[in-house]
């Protein structure tokens, strides 16, 4: 798949605060290399060509990979369409109001991964993200569709006031999952001995996962997207309904301990 490569020049200062929300390939896609150089990056009160700040290689494309790179935050920032790949780790608000398209960050992310592009807003409307590695507090705040995928762990609050859209937690306990939750999916992936519910959920019974079409349909997407969650199709899985103080129709899958 053609498109470019940016990779962090060595002598730019890493403490720049660097937004990040022109990096997405779709807003990139159609512009010759020349073009490219010359677009215009916010960078602590100044305004950065692109070009000053990385090495420029490829050809105008549906991709984008950035290289090399220190926590950049907002990257693929309402992007719509496209593959962007991340060789390092991202910053905060990592695909905020995120339409389409897929992000995949090869090492961990902020806080905010799926959220909302304004503050009062709503988190991401489609596109698929896999974190390899962890992400910070409120993951998938305030999402309305799409699917993510985080690897290793996630801080506090994931799925907070989430209106619809799966996120799968590949590691680690999922501290306050749900609040608020309207629609969707969380999925803890690691067995957990301990299934006591979720705050505000009931518990609605424990399924083998294999038996749950749509829990198939989301690994089998998982595994599309690059992630190789550790709970499979063989396992028991403890589900949760509903957060009483919404419309009771969030759901909460957590992967249960192997015999």
């Amino acid at each position: 798949m053609s498109g470019y490569t940016l990779t962090w020049h060595a002598e730019t200062p890493a403490a720049w605060a660097i937004d990040g929300a022109q990096l997405a390939p779709d807003r990139l896609a159609g512009l010759g290399p020349d073009e490219l150089a010359d677009v215009e990056l916010a960078a602590a009160g100044r305004r950065l060509p692109l070009a000053r700040v990385f090495r420029i290689a490829g050809e105008p494309g549906s991709s984008l990979t950035v290289r090399g790179a220190p926590p950049l935050d907002r990257l693929g920032a309402g992007m719509r369409s496209g593959q962007l790949a991340i060789a390092g780790d991202a910053g905060d608000d990592l695909g905020a109001g995120m339409r389409g398209g897929r992000i995949a960050v090869h090492g961990s992310a902020g806080d905010r991964v799926a959220g909302p592009l304004e503050p009062a807003g709503p988190g991401a409307r489609g596109g698929t993200i896999h974190v390899a590695g962890d992400a910070g507090a409120h993951a998938a705040l305030r999402m309305r569709r799409g699917l993510v995928g985080i690897g290793g762990a996630c801080g506090p609050s994931p799925a907070l006031r989430m209106l619809a859209g799966t996120l799968a937690v590949g590691s680690g306990p999922i501290a306050g999952a749900g609040r608020e939750m309207q629609r969707g999916t969380v999925l803890a992936l690691e067995p957990a001995k301990d299934d006591s519910p979720p705050a505000a959920f009931r518990r609605a019974g424990v399924f083998p996962a294999g038996d749950l079409v749509a829990l198939r349909l989301i690994l089998r997407s998982l595994r599309a997207a690059g992630m190789s969650p550790a709970g499979d199709e063989n396992d028991a899985v403890a589900l949760y309904r509903g957060d009483r103080f919404e419309t009771n129709k969030g759901e909460i899958f957590q992967w249960l301990s192997r015999a």
